[in-house]
């Protein structure tokens, strides 16, 4: 059976990324098998782990749906617009 935790806080500065990898390295320690992800930006969980920069992280993946809905958001709002633009020409033809 899996257990899950998570720690959360809206304001920066409070340890979160500090108590997340003490709490696991201290599971780890004690025999758990543990999964960390870091959905942080700023990417520090990384950074005291010691890994390797890496553009496969959490955040990244986020950012990058992100920037593709927001192009997708803006095409279909385009493409909403064209459509809307030919049903007025068809509705009121000119000549």
């Amino acid at each position: 059976m899996s257990k899950h935790i998570a720690i959360a806080a809206s304001k920066g500065g409070t340890g979160k990324t500090t108590s997340v990898w003490n709490l696991g390295f201290g599971l780890a320690l004690a025999g758990a098998r543990v999964l960390i992800v870091d959905c942080d930006p700023q990417d520090n969980l990384r950074l005291i782990a010691d890994i390797e920069d890496s553009k496969n992280s959490v955040a990244s993946a986020i950012e990058t749906a992100r920037r593709r809905l927001r192009k997708f958001a803006r095409a279909s709002i385009c493409f909403q617009a064209e459509d809307e633009d030919s049903r007025r020409r068809s509705l009121h033809p000119t000549g």
